[in-house]
C-alpha cells in the first residue's frame, strides 16, 4: 500500500510538471521547418526590434522591410502582439477600413525566385473582413512574378469570411479554401506544383483550426488546377500585396515559411503535431524514472 501511494504521488508530480506545457510552442514547428534541406524562407517575427523581428531565418537571409500604403499609412503602426501559443510574437499589419491603399505592412527587402514546386505554410489569426470595395481581398502571402500571380493565401468576404487563393494568369479563378471564424488561430499549408509542359498548376491545401484543437490536418482541396505560369522573380508581400502599397491583412501572422518542395500530408501532419503535442519536461521524466527506480529497489529488498 505504501509503495502504491508513493508511486501515485510521483505520477502526480510528473503530470503536474507537464501541465504548463499543455500546448507545445511555435518554436517546435519552426525547428522542423528550419531543418528541411529545401527551406527557402522562414519568418518568425520574434525579438525586441526589427533586427530580429524582420529577419529571414531561412538560408536566403532575405529580411523584411516596413512599407506604407500608396495613399498613406504610418509604418510605425505595424504591431507585434502575443501569438498563438502565448509565448511567441505575431505580426499585425496596419489597415484603414474603407481605404484599401492606406496602411502598412511587410515585404521582402528584395526579390526572390518563386519555384515551380513550393509549399507555403502560415500560422495566422484573422479578424472579421471589412472590404474597402466589392470583391476586395487582403493578403497573407503574395508574389507577382512577371509570368503571373502567386497569391498563396488571401482573405476575403465573398460570400463570407473566407480564405482563398489563385495561381497563374486569371485572378477570377479563386476557389474557396475555407471559411474562417474571426479570432481563431489556424495552420494552413498550400502545396503548389507547376507543370511547364501543360502550363498548368496543381494545388493542394491542408489546414487545422488550432484554437479548436484540431489534432489532424484536413485535406481541404485535392489537386485543384490553375492555368498559366506564376514562377520567377518577385518581391514577397506578407500581410499585404507584394509591392506593399495596398490590401493590408486584417489580422495577424505568427509564422510563415516557404519550402522549395512539395511536402507530403505526413510531413505536414508532423508539423501540426509539433504545434499541438508537448514534449514531456525534464522534470517529469526524472520523476517517472525515480518512481521506477524506487519500485525496483523495493522489489530487491
Amino acid at each position: 500500500m505504501e509503495t502504491r501511494a508513493i508511486l501515485l504521488g510521483l505520477f502526480g508530480v510528473a503530470v503536474l510538471s507537464v501541465a504548463p506545457a499543455a500546448r507545445a510552442t511555435l518554436a517546435d514547428l519552426e525547428l522542423l521547418q528550419a531543418a528541411h534541406p529545401n527551406l527557402l524562407h522562414l519568418y518568425k517575427f520574434e525579438g525586441i526590434d526589427d533586427t530580429t523581428r524582420l529577419a529571414d531565418s531561412g538560408p536566403a537571409g532575405l529580411n523584411l522591410v516596413r512599407e506604407g500604403g500608396a495613399d498613406g499609412g504610418d509604418v510605425n503602426d505595424i504591431m507585434f502582439v502575443p501569438g498563438f501559443d502565448g509565448i511567441s510574437q505575431a505580426y499585425q499589419p496596419s489597415y484603414q477600413p474603407g481605404a484599401r491603399r492606406v496602411g502598412a505592412g511587410l515585404i521582402t527587402s528584395g526579390a526572390t525566385t518563386v519555384p515551380g514546386t513550393v509549399t507555403a505554410e502560415a500560422v495566422f489569426q484573422l479578424d472579421e473582413f471589412a472590404p474597402q470595395a466589392a470583391g476586395d481581398v487582403s493578403y497573407i502571402l503574395s508574389a507577382r512574378p512577371a509570368s503571373g500571380r502567386a497569391y498563396f493565401m488571401m482573405q476575403t468576404d465573398t460570400p463570407a469570411n473566407r480564405v482563398t487563393t489563385t495561381f497563374g494568369d486569371t485572378f477570377s479563378d479563386r476557389p474557396a479554401v475555407f471559411d474562417y471564424v474571426a479570432g481563431d488561430w489556424y495552420y494552413l499549408a498550400v502545396v503548389a506544383q507547376y507543370d511547364s509542359m501543360a502550363n498548368q498548376t496543381t494545388v493542394d491545401w491542408y489546414f487545422a483550426n488550432l484554437s479548436g484543437g484540431d489534432p489532424t490536418l484536413t485535406h481541404l482541396v485535392d489537386s485543384t488546377t490553375f492555368q498559366g505560369d506564376w514562377t520567377g522573380s518577385s518581391v514577397l508581400g506578407i500581410g499585404v500585396f507584394n509591392n506593399g502599397t495596398q490590401e493590408f491583412l486584417q489580422g495577424r501572422i505568427d509564422n510563415l515559411a516557404l519550402t522549395g518542395a512539395a511536402l507530403s500530408e505526413q510531413d505536414l501532419q508532423a508539423r501540426l503535431n509539433a504545434l499541438l503535442i508537448p514534449e514531456p519536461s525534464a522534470f517529469a521524466l526524472v520523476a517517472l524514472a525515480g518512481g521506477m527506480l524506487f519500485v525496483a529497489r523495493r522489489k530487491r529488498a
